[in-house]
């Protein structure tokens, strides 16, 4: 609920806030790049797979999680980076990123466990400062989705192991090539 609570909130504050900034968009300005970055972490978590103990082969859940977790990230992040980067455009770049991390973190904070407590702000004031700088340079939020993506992937369990180390591997890899391809093969 907290992500369509916060993709509601955006629609209702952008049909308001008109005058805001629209220099970040969904797409950005290489739509298929954007899209491409966006799909690489479903693709890559459905080849690893993901343990789980529901009986489900472990592609499939990783597909199906993978899935969810865009739909969540895309909703969440057309909030906090669509709407209010937009809105904050004007403020120092590293101040407006620290600004939405923190808001960002306080929005999951959670402390049911030691890891919640010590790692997760870590985890979401840094991934949040990282997902400011990668929707500014895309100028999409997509590159952010697949990111939040990959954080939710990582850290819901609170245990890291050997499958989701093979999906961040693929996940940079593709994004590296992605790259390499773009840069040498457009103008």
């Amino acid at each position: 609920m907290a992500g369509v609570s916060t993709l509601i909130g955006a629609f209702i504050v952008l049909s308001i806030h008109k005058s805001s900034s629209n220099r970040i968009t969904v797409f950005g300005d290489d739509k298929i790049k954007n899209f491409l970055i966006l799909c690489l972490p479903i693709v890559a978590f459905s080849i690893v797979g993901i343990e789980n103990e529901f009986g489900i082969n472990k592609s499939m859940y990783g597909l199906r999680l993978a899935i969810i977790n865009s739909l969540y990230a895309f909703s969440e992040e057309f909030g906090w980076r669509k709407y209010l980067q937009n809105a904050l455009e004007g403020l120092n770049k590293n101040f407006k990123y620290l600004l939405i991390a923190f808001i960002w973190w306080i929005w999951h904070f959670r402390f049911a466990t030691s890891f919640d407590l010590f790692v997760f702000p870590f985890i979401c004031i840094g991934g949040g400062y990282l997902l400011g700088k990668l929707t500014d340079d895309f100028k999409s939020i997509l590159p952010a989705v697949a990111m939040h993506n990959i954080i939710i992937l990582t850290t819901n369990t609170g245990k890291f192991d050997v499958n989701q180390i093979l999906g961040i591997s693929l996940v940079l890899i593709g994004w590296t090539l992605i790259e390499y391809v773009w840069k040498r093969y457009t103008i």
